[in-house]
C-alpha cells in the first residue's frame, strides 16, 4: 500500500490510535464497573438492615431464654430423660399380662368383661380396674368371691351400688394384684 505520509508518522498515528483504543476500553470497562456497583448499592442496603435486625432478634431471644433459665432444647433434653428413666425402670418387670389372663380364668359364664385398664403402683402390685356386664347379681358376687380367694390378688372392690339391679348389671370392678 502506498503511503504519502512519512514512516515516522505513520508509527506515530499507529501508537496514538492504539492509546486512544485503549483509553477508550478503560473508560468503557470503569463506565460498567461503576454502573454495577451502583445497582448492587439497594441490596446492599437491605441486606445490612436485614442483618442488623436479625442480631437484635438473635439478641432478645437469647435475653428471654437466659431469663427463664432453660432453653426450650434443654427442656426437651429434660423431658426425653425422665421418659427413658421411667421406661428403664419397667424393663426388669413382669409382663402385665398374666394377670388379665388370670382375671379372665375366674370370669364365671355369666359375667361379661368389657375392659381392662392396668396400671403399676409400684415394683411388686398393679391396679386392674375392670368394667363388664353381669347378667345376674349371684354371678357377679361370685366372680368378687373367686378372686377374693385367689393369693395373688390382694384387694377386690366394687360399689355396693351395682348390686341394685338384679340382672344386667353393668358394674366396675377394682382389684389390687401382686405381680
Amino acid at each position: 500500500m502506498y503511503s504519502l505520509l512519512p514512516e515516522r508518522y505513520i508509527k506515530n498515528l499507529r501508537r496514538e490510535y492504539r492509546l486512544r483504543l485503549a483509553a477508550t476500553c478503560l473508560f468503557f470497562l470503569t463506565a460498567a464497573f461503576a454502573i454495577g456497583m451502583v445497582s448492587l448499592l439497594p441490596s446492599y442496603i437491605l441486606s445490612r438492615g436485614q442483618e442488623s435486625q436479625a442480631v437484635t432478634e438473635l439478641d432478645s431471644l437469647k435475653k428471654a431464654s437466659a431469663a427463664s433459665g432453660v432453653d426450650k432444647a434443654g427442656q426437651d433434653v429434660i423431658a426425653l430423660q425422665s421418659m427413658i428413666s421411667s421406661l428403664g425402670n419397667h424393663q426388669d418387670a413382669k409382663p402385665l399380662s398374666g394377670v388379665v389372663e388370670k382375671i379372665i380364668s375366674h370370669r364365671p359364664q355369666s359375667v361379661i368383661l368389657g375392659t381392662f385398664d392396668v396400671s403399676r403402683d409400684a415394683s411388686s402390685t398393679a391396679t386392674v380396674l375392670i368394667s363388664g356386664i353381669a347378667l345376674a347379681r349371684e354371678s357377679l358376687i361370685s366372680f368378687k368371691k373367686e378372686l377374693g380367694n385367689d393369693p395373688s390378688f390382694i384387694k377386690v372392690e366394687f360399689p355396693v351400688s351395682d348390686l341394685a339391679k338384679g340382672h344386667d348389671i353393668h358394674f366396675n370392678m377394682k382389684v389390687k394384684v401382686k405381680i
